[in-house]
């Protein structure tokens, strides 16, 4: 699934908030799409072991009849991380784990992400990394402080993603303080971008400007 930093960006400039995150169509795909996949979706009259994952509610199948989504009905660890019950989980074609909704805040990775139903994304890269988080508390990671998000910080202030690399280093962030980051000054509320190594690159305005 792709996630274009600056169609997000473009996005925010229009004022629509986080919610838009989950008007994906993550339950039913057109099949005169070619994007995106057929599925087949069965409801689950109980909860139910699932090609090894303990599903519940309903679940969602390529044509070729591989898992693609459901929700979990315990605590359940895949892709390397442990995802608490009533996650709604999502596998690309190739059965790597794309992007979930966390059933509760829950830490991953050592942050406390934001869960609370369909209002915030999870996502993974191919590798099972994380890739884009909302964190439910302010963090400092990689020396950096980075800002929790929240509804009103998301839609009326700039964003408040924090996103990472594929192995794990901070790609960007919302200040939650002023920080002088090699050499640059930077004020709270920035949104500074790195590099894979950690080299600042600049703000989130210079490098993803149009």
């Amino acid at each position: 699934m792709v996630h274009p930093e600056q169609g997000i960006m473009n996005i925010r400039k229009h004022i629509l908030p986080v919610v838009f995150l989950s008007l994906i169509p993550l339950f039913v795909h057109s099949a005169d799409d070619s994007n995106e996949p057929e599925l087949i979706r069965v409801k689950l009259d109980q909860p139910q072991v699932i090609q090894g994952i303990p599903c519940q509610r309903f679940a969602w199948y390529f044509k070729d009849g591989s898992l693609q989504s459901s929700f979990l009905s315990e605590p359940f660890t895949l892709s390397g991380h442990d995802l608490p019950t009533s996650t709604k989980f999502h596998f690309n074609l190739d059965g790597t784990l794309d992007f979930c909704f966390l059933g509760k805040d829950h830490e991953l990775d050592g942050h406390l992400c934001l869960g609370r139903g369909h209002g915030y994304m999870t996502t993974f890269h191919p590798n099972g990394q994380l890739h884009w988080i909302w964190l439910a508390r302010d963090e400092v990671i990689d020396g950096i402080p980075c800002r929790h998000a929240s509804f009103w910080a998301d839609a009326f202030m700039g964003g408040v993603s924090t996103r990472f690399h594929p192995n794990g280093r901070l790609k960007t962030c919302k200040l939650s303080e002023a920080i002088t980051i090699q050499g640059r000054e930077l004020k709270k509320g920035e949104h500074p971008v790195f590099d894979e190594t950690g080299k600042l690159l600049g703000t989130q305005k210079e490098v993803w400007k149009e």
